[in-house]
């Protein structure tokens, strides 16, 4: 991944789920991104552009009670707010694009580890300048045995996927 990060505003349309939040389309803006990308943006429903939230993953939807607690933690985070800030760093394998969300100049990613919501994904934030903000608040989640933590039953979300892989 590279660290060129392409900075935009925008209003969130809705959460998909604890790490996918959908914005409205706008031309321009895919444009930029696809030239940037060398490839096309992922076009979701109601014609929304589908970015899927930089740094950490979050419990799958059938992952309960945990998938929906955090998508309604994460609407919950961005609700009050207007517009929020997308730092787009990435376009992942299914062309969405990879974003940190801020409000008011704080990190609703960031925040979302904090609050032991979701595991930070150290695959992606090896060798950003986001390692250490993740690395913090994940540690200290974890130890303070905040949310998901606190859930001896919990398997990270990457170990849920495996073994409730299809086929």
């Amino acid at each position: 991944m590279g660290e060129s990060v392409l900075e935009l505003v925008t209003t969130v349309k809705h959460v998909a789920d604890g790490d996918t939040i959908i914005v409205p389309w706008d031309d321009e803006i895919v444009g930029a991104m696809e030239r940037h990308f060398n490839r096309p943006v992922y076009r979701a429903e109601e014609q929304g552009i589908s970015i899927r939230l930089f740094g950490l993953d979050a419990p799958e939807m059938g992952q309960e009670p945990w998938g929906q607690k955090v998508k309604e933690r994460l609407a919950k985070l961005l609700s009050p707010y207007d517009e929020v800030t997308l730092q787009v760093r990435d376009m992942d394998s299914y062309s969405r694009l990879v974003a940190e969300v801020f409000v008011e100049g704080f990190s609703v990613n960031v925040q979302l580890v904090a609050e032991g919501c979701c595991v930070a994904f150290f695959q992606w934030l090896r060798g950003t300048d986001r390692w250490a903000d993740f690395a913090k608040a994940h540690d200290r989640a974890r130890h303070k045995k905040v949310g998901i933590w606190g859930d001896e039953n919990f398997i990270s979300p990457g170990e849920w996927r495996h073994q409730n892989r299809a086929g």
